[in-house]
């Protein structure tokens, strides 16, 4: 599987009752779900480290800009390239791709292909394409793990004991009496530092977790991410963030779960002397059936010193409501 990434739909409307109506085009993007890294191997294949890896925001690409505060026109940037980060992270593949300054005169951004110096483990610590270009020493060994889609290689600290082994996110043990298995489920197993033992366990989806604590057991999901805290893996949940929050984060008045496609900017019901700003995001995810919608609507105050009615338009009227807009989705 690929790594699942939402989709969004964004766009506003201004709009009063027999007046010029303005509607910007709407945006659409799409990714496939994703199966997140799998558990790191030690050099016994048959057990696993608790090692998993992820992007580093440190790793930058060299930048020949001589001031941090030089600024130009975005058409200046090279092709596909963006003036800031900002624009240029919202259409990055990730995790195939992130954005990063490029080689240029100019503070631009682009995307560009991730690589394994761009991602560490979670303990920090550097990879590399191969093992020779890795120094490890004597206390450690070369261990390979993927990351999209890369096989990337790092130095794993070599284990001191039986409990410094993971096996299918169990700790492993010296002996039986130290685990708490199932009649019958303690088993042993080679490893450099000696015979170990562990709690042989049902794994539906492979995912190195037990059928009995996997909160998506029939979905690969190692990394058992659940965003919302609702005991429901991301990956098999069809709501899997608080829409409410999450709209009101990005400064919508609301948000719900409704069917995929058929989130809508909000009713008008302004008020008279008023011109709303109407709009809406559709934040979704390939697995599901839902999407969560997010809402808003600016009222424009069109009463002058006098009390009349004086509304803006045009340009005037496109720029109020451009200030008011609620943030991009993420």
């Amino acid at each position: 599987m690929t790594k699942p990434v939402l989709f969004l739909v964004a766009f506003f409307v201004l709009a009063s009752s027999g007046c010029l109506t303005i509607t910007t085009t709407p945006t659409v993007t799409t990714t496939t779900a994703y199966n997140p890294p799998a558990p790191v191997q030690t050099t016994t294949s048959t057990v696993q480290s608790s090692t998993s890896i992820i992007l580093s925001d440190t790793t930058t690409e060299p930048s020949t800009s001589t001031s941090s505060t030089l600024e130009a026109p975005k058409n200046d940037c090279p092709s596909n390239g963006y003036f800031d980060d900002n624009g240029c992270g919202g259409t990055c593949k990730t995790p195939e791709e992130r954005c990063r300054k490029v080689e240029s005169g100019l503070p631009c951004y682009a995307c560009r292909q991730v690589t394994c110096k761009d991602v560490r483990t979670t303990d920090n610590l550097p990879m590399a394409d191969s093992c020779s270009d890795l120094n490890c020493s004597v206390n450690e060994t070369c261990t390979s793990s993927s990351y999209a889609n890369l096989t990337c290689h790092y130095c794993k600290p070599n284990p001191n004991s039986c409990s410094d082994y993971i096996i299918n996110n169990l700790q492993a043990a010296a002996s039986c009496d130290e685990l708490d298995c199932l009649a019958g489920n303690c088993t042993p197993i080679k490893t450099p530092t000696g015979m170990c033992v562990y709690c042989l366990i049902e794994d539906k989806d492979g995912d190195g977790v037990a059928d009995s604590v996997d909160n998506c057991p029939n979905t690969p999901n190692p990394l058992q991410t659940d965003a919302d805290g609702d005991g429901k893996g991301d990956l098999c949940d069809d709501t899997p963030v608080n829409c409410q929050d999450y709209c009101a984060g990005l400064g919508y008045d609301g948000g719900s779960y409704l069917s995929r496609g058929s989130c809508e900017l909000p009713s008008d019901a302004s008020p008279d002397c008023t011109k709303p700003c109407r709009y809406y995001l559709a934040k979704g995810w390939q697995w599901s059936g839902k999407e969560c919608c997010c809402t808003k609507t600016y009222n424009i105050d069109c009463k002058d010193e006098t009390g009349k009615c004086s509304c803006p338009s045009g340009e005037d009227l496109d720029a109020v409501c451009k200030q008011n807009e609620p943030k991009a989705g993420a």
